[in-house]
């Protein structure tokens, strides 16, 4: 039973760990696809300047080589130097964020959570009545339309109605 598990998991880690390289290197390739490169936009840049750049960031090398190295890097934690802020580490910039990110994560689990177990409670208590066909409709169509609709709208309550973001 126990070999059945282990053999399980390990089998779920081996195609999470598949499927995160498919993806990384399917977005490398996609980026690649993408006309111009990281030194285009700058304006009269030396193409001795530029040249450096290019060994300096390691784009001098083949393709495949690059996606190695960032496939190595990425599973590493080693994200190397910031291009927009050369004094801090990628993972310095991540890690900044991380806590809000939590925080933000935690507050929202709360609140559906609540939400939920109140929706249910209504739901429940009037059970058979107009007000849970009116409760069920209305989680319906709220779960059927997509962040892309929601993200706006919640964007605009919190943030313009009730002045609750900065």
């Amino acid at each position: 039973m126990i070999h059945n598990w282990l053999r399980f998991i390990t089998r779920k880690i081996i195609e999470l760990l598949a499927s995160l390289v498919t993806l990384a290197a399917l977005s490398f390739f996609l980026l690649r696809l993408l006309p111009g490169g990281p030194f285009d936009e700058e304006a009269a840049l030396n193409p001795l300047v530029k040249e450096n750049l290019t060994k300096q960031w390691g784009l001098d090398h083949g393709v495949f080589y690059q996606l190695g190295s960032y496939l190595s890097s990425a599973f590493t934690g080693n994200f190397g130097r910031s291009m927009v802020r050369p004094e801090q580490t990628v993972a310095e910039i991540i890690g900044a964020g991380t806590a809000s990110s939590l925080s933000l994560g935690f507050i929202t689990f709360l609140v559906v959570i609540i939400g939920a177990f109140v929706i249910t409670l209504i739901a429940v208590r009037y059970k058979g009545t107009v007000v849970e066909s009116l409760i069920d409709q209305a989680v319906i169509s709220m779960l059927s339309l997509p962040s892309l609709f929601w993200g706006p709208l919640l964007i605009y309550l919190f943030g313009f109605y009730f002045n609750l973001l900065p």
